[in-house]
């Protein structure tokens, strides 16, 4: 079909304008010679000749033709490279691999006729896409599939990409289904949604079994905790997972081994599982208490059974940090506030404190006193905290003492005593009639007293934002560098208790900007703190959990007497203790004073000891209290324990040393999951399920080609192909020259017959 066009140069009406005048001028002729009827016709002739040529080139005259033009199709084949194929294909005693190229060999004759029709471009994948050269529809394969990671997504966003603007007639998948990748660079539905717009379909041929019944048989530790921490001689818990598929009814021995520093495991639980179903997941509790401080490693393992597939999934190992004379803390609290769950939140920050919460309601005070004596003498406590709680729930004089007394006596014999602010807490708490009236710091009276049924008496306490402020330099007020503008900066408490004195031979640290105490220190065998606010929770909600962690740390080694003691000196912070090989690597060092303080001036030496015993220096960021180090992809290269050493100076001066340990193993995803995932590829052929796309067995793929060679692909198509006058260099001066040379020969006719 052809459709003329037209492009005029100017406006319809100026062209009408311009050949209606260029046709009148016909009609004129020279008056001063008489032509002949031939010569007269002639001149006329061309003049008309001259202006429709004119006419032609002023309306540009064009026209469009359909004509039919062959068209390249492609059919881009892709196929999985990766280490998952090498896994045995289940009951046929071949790998997955090798089950794809014998598939692919049966069928190359279809591949052969399938080249005669289509493009076909083969692809093998990973985590990355890899073009693979072929010759009459047949591929040149590696020897075996070596990738890492899995991403059919990736893959199959990659084909349409590099295809875009061909004529793709649909796309075949060859693997086993199984997505190993962490990070997908493509999501997979939108990698298969971006296909489907193109109206072509998906074909998967699946290599493996998915697990069904006893059809796959693995066992695999799938969850535990990387690393623990605890004190000697104190119980932890470790719980993990081991799934369990194709063993029914069948006793697993799962153990907890013990690893020392020079390698040597010791048993120290063992824990039959039985799976009722074929497929399950089947929680693993086991407690230990260690009996000596140190470092060791734990190994959750399930014994490996004789029909399994892969066996380097039967264990996970962790860390255990076993600290000597870690500091035990009893707090007994009646108020569920705010500010118990920050203070113990802060204090969990630190390995090396552990503390143990009783709650003692005061709804319940028909019960009261409740009886903690044994509690309260058990040597292992070096710090008691008294929240908002009431005497009367521990103390009953004439009645029930013991509790007081024994903590009186652990105080006064070396153990640290904090009681903080509250309702109920000092005078309003009845404190002055118990055992710790001669202990605390400060004075308090018995008209002090708060009733709980009666109105709160507002002269025992400071209602009011209140901002503190250092009134000496001591440990505990020590938050930074700079000690007044650090508390200045502090979001205000609410509000605290009103002492009505302090005793002689006491310390005020903390007041109020009106020199109000706040934070009062003795010392009556052992150290003793009153701290008058409840809401330094605040510092913790509103941006400044640092200094929280801080301050509560300092108070609590402060009361235990160790705020001369250099702990946890130089700290290694590693956000988790098992990495992947070839794993980035990123951790922060730092230096601290004692309480926990940093020495902002630290210079580090840190090293890292490979398994095979190489030692790399490692470079360390040079600002901040806490340095940062990271190490690139490819670090972590061999499998086994590393180990990190830090050394700290100040100048000249050692500030400690620190190492830590952590494990690089072959998690190679790949290999670590026994079955395929069929149903992954039947998931992905489905959206294009109306285009003809389908899950293809790898026996049906001779069979599936051959279908295809009968069905071929449209190879031409119509495309409209459109000219126009003056379009090309060639085309508008072969118009120039006709419209020149008739011009010229009127030109020349006239000046012969003598009209010029």
């Amino acid at each position: 079909m052809t459709q003329w066009t037209f492009e005029p140069v100017m406006s319809w009406l100026a062209i009408v304008l311009v050949v209606g005048v260029l046709a009148g001028l016909l009609f004129i002729r020279p008056n001063y010679r008489t032509l002949s009827r031939f010569q007269l016709q002639t001149l006329s002739l061309l003049r008309l000749i001259t202006i429709v040529i004119l006419t032609v080139g002023l309306v540009r005259p064009g026209c469009v033709r359909m004509i039919e033009r062959p068209q390249k199709v492609v059919l881009p084949i892709l196929i999985d490279m990766t280490r998952s194929m090498e896994l045995p294909l289940e009951g046929l005693g071949v790998t997955r691999w090798q089950k794809l190229t014998e598939s692919l060999q049966a069928s190359r004759p279809g591949l052969e006729k399938l080249a005669e029709q289509y493009d076909l471009q083969f692809f093998g994948f990973d985590s990355e896409l890899v073009a693979l050269s072929s010759s009459a529809g047949w591929p040149a394969l590696p020897d075996g599939p070596v990738g890492a990671q899995s991403d059919y997504g990736f893959a199959l966003g990659q084909v349409t990409e590099r295809l875009r603007g061909e004529r793709i007639a649909g796309c075949m998948i060859l693997g086993d289904g199984v997505q190993n990748t962490d990070f997908p660079k493509v999501e997979l539905p939108r990698a298969i949604r971006e296909f489907s717009q193109l109206q072509a379909p998906l074909f998967a041929v699946p290599f493996g079994q998915a697990a069904e019944g006893d059809q796959v048989a693995d066992i695999a530790v799938t969850n535990l905790p990387d690393q623990f921490a605890v004190f000697v001689k104190n119980e932890i818990e470790i719980q993990g997972v081991v799934e369990v598929r194709g063993f029914v009814n069948q006793e697993i021995p799962v153990q907890l081994v013990r690893v020392d520093r020079t390698g040597r495991e010791e048993l120290l639980q063992t824990k039959v599982i039985v799976a009722r179903q074929g497929d399950e997941r089947i929680p693993v509790d086991m407690t230990y208490t260690p009996s000596e401080a140190g470092d060791y490693r734990l190994i959750l393992r399930a014994e490996p059974q004789s029909r399994e597939l892969v066996v380097q999934n039967n264990e996970l190992p962790a860390f255990l940090t076993v600290y000597e004379g870690g500091l035990r803390v009893l707090y007994l609290e009646s108020e569920l506030n705010y500010e118990q769950k920050y203070l113990r939140r802060s204090l969990a920050a630190s390995q090396d404190l552990e503390v143990d919460f009783v709650w003692i309601d005061q709804r319940d005070r028909s019960r009261w006193p409740v009886d903690l004596v044994n509690q309260i003498n058990d040597p292992q406590y070096d710090v008691f905290i008294l929240g908002d709680i009431d005497s009367r729930a521990l103390h009953e004089p004439g009645n029930f003492e013991q509790n007081l007394n024994a903590l009186a006596k652990r105080v006064e014999q070396g153990k640290g005593l904090i009681m903080l602010g509250g309702e109920h807490s000092f005078g309003p708490g009845r404190y002055h009639s118990t055992p710790l009236s001669d202990l605390l710091p400060i004075q308090m009276q018995a008209y002090e007293a708060q009733d709980f049924n009666a109105p709160v008496n507002h002269s025992l306490h400071l209602e009011r934002e209140l901002t503190l402020r250092p009134a000496a330099s001591h440990y505990l007020t020590r938050l930074a560098g700079e000690e007044e503008s650090v508390w200045g900066k502090l979001p205000p408490l609410l509000g605290a208790n009103r002492f009505t004195g302090v005793k002689p031979r006491t310390q005020i640290l903390l007041e109020t900007e009106r020199g109000e105490p706040i934070l009062v220190v003795g010392t009556v065998g052992g150290r003793v703190i009153a701290f008058a606010g409840d809401s330094t929770w605040r510092w913790f909600t509103l941006g400044d959990s640092q200094f929280h962690r801080r301050f509560w740390r300092q108070m609590v080694l402060w009361a235990a007497g160790l705020d001369g003691i250099n702990r946890d000196d130089v700290v290694i912070e590693l956000p988790q203790r098992r990495y992947a090989q070839g794993s980035p690597l990123r951790f922060t060092v730092a230096a601290r004073q004692p309480g926990g303080q940093p020495f902002t001036n630290a210079e580090f030496t840190v090293d890292l000891l490979k398994p095979d015993g190489q030692q790399r220096s490692v470079i360390v960021s040079d600002q901040g209290d806490v340095r940062e180090v990271s190490l690139p992809e490819g670090t972590l290269d061999q499998t086994g324990i590393y180990t990190i050493q830090v050394a700290a100076t100040d100048g000249q001066k050692a500030l400690g040393e620190a190492r830590l340990e952590f494990v690089v193993f072959d998690s190679d995803s790949e290999k670590s999951q026994a079955t395929a995932s069929p149903e992954s590829l039947r998931r992905m052929v489905l959206p294009t399920g109306d285009f003809g796309g389908k899950l293809v067995a790898p026996d049906g793929l001779a069979a599936h080609l051959e279908d295809l060679v009968s069905r071929p692909a449209q190879l031409s198509i119509e495309v409209p192909k459109k000219t126009m006058l003056g379009e090309t260099f060639l085309d508008a001066l072969v118009f120039l020259s006709i419209f020149v040379s008739v011009l010229g020969s009127e030109w020349y006719l006239r000046k012969k017959w003598g009209l010029v």
